[in-house]
């Protein structure tokens, strides 16, 4: 039995060792070129770090000796626990898939299989690869969508409007910054050392 797995973050690499133990034959697609979803590098924003203390970030296959670490170290572990269980080895990297439609048979939705399309990450002018899986898992994460709220005279303002998993390196070099909000996003970005020259002003959004 063939299974597509789409995403490479915590819960798809997990899925997928699990399919495997099982003897599925996997394939895994993910848009960034390292596993990790949220956690790689293309994933996240400069300076996003890991909220969990010693032994709560860790899969109990696995453990760990992660506390407070950084996305960096976060997503080594990732890596590390997809290439221990076999999982790195099916994953297709910097893929995107664009569609998945149930195959035309009898019985229940997908009793037939699904086909998945994919190309290459942000190339639309490629080809389409077209396969047929008997099952499919979505694992692409509720978080991938940035969502930048429409705020009163923000057409007038002259400035760069960024939402925080845009923020890269440099991003804030010699700005002053304003954030907007008051989570864990917020307060990572408020307390990078890029956002301390000029010393940033923050208000929280309610």
């Amino acid at each position: 039995m063939r299974a597509c797995v789409v995403g490479a973050g915590p819960g798809g690499i997990v899925t997928a060792k699990v399919l495997l133990e099982n003897g599925f034959d996997v394939t895994v697609f993910d848009k960034y070129q390292q596993v990790g979803g949220i956690w790689s590098a293309e994933g996240c924003y400069d300076g996003l770090a890991n909220q969990s203390a010693l032994r709560i970030f860790e899969f109990a296959d696995l453990p760990n000796r992660l506390h407070f670490a950084s996305a960096v170290d976060t997503q080594r572990y990732l890596e590390k626990y997809a290439e221990t269980f076999g999982v790195l080895d099916r994953v297709r990297p910097g893929t995107e898939v664009i569609s998945i439609r149930p195959v035309e048979g009898p019985g229940r939705v997908g009793a037939s299989g699904w086909s998945v399309d994919s190309r290459p990450t942000g190339d639309k002018a490629a080809d389409v690869h077209r396969e047929t899986f008997d099952y499919v898992v979505v694992a692409s994460g509720a978080h991938h969508h940035a969502q930048l709220p429409e705020l009163p005279g923000r057409e007038s303002f002259r400035g760069t409007v960024l939402h925080s998993n845009e923020v890269r390196a440099g991003t804030f070099a010699d700005r002053r910054v304003v954030v907007v909000g008051g989570g864990k996003s917020a307060l990572d970005l408020i307390t990078a050392p890029h956002t301390r020259r000029p010393r940033p002003r923050s208000c929280s959004a309610r």
